[in-house]
């Protein structure tokens, strides 16, 4: 018999591997928000996919492998899209 514990792993596999479809690019949405982020702002991309931030990729706002001037005090985020 399953333990509580080991469903829950099957269930948060099942939604990782099943239900996503993807992830979405969010911003702020203000005055301060950068140019090559505000256009990326709603933009889905498949859910191990990197998205072109300016002349850059990047599987998630804020990552290390960014320029600077992509990456420092950036305050995007992602959501994953379900496909329900």
């Amino acid at each position: 018999m399953a333990t509580g514990h080991s469903l829950l792993v099957i269930f948060a596999i099942v939604i990782v591997f099943v239900l996503v479809s993807g992830k979405q690019w969010l911003t702020i949405r203000d005055n301060d928000v950068r140019a090559d982020h505000a256009a990326l702002s709603g933009n889905v991309v498949a859910p191990r996919a990197d998205f072109s931030v300016g002349d850059s990729q990047a599987p998630y706002p804020g990552h290390w492998g960014l320029p600077a001037e992509q990456q420092i005090h950036c305050r995007c985020t992602t959501m994953s899209v379900l496909s329900v």
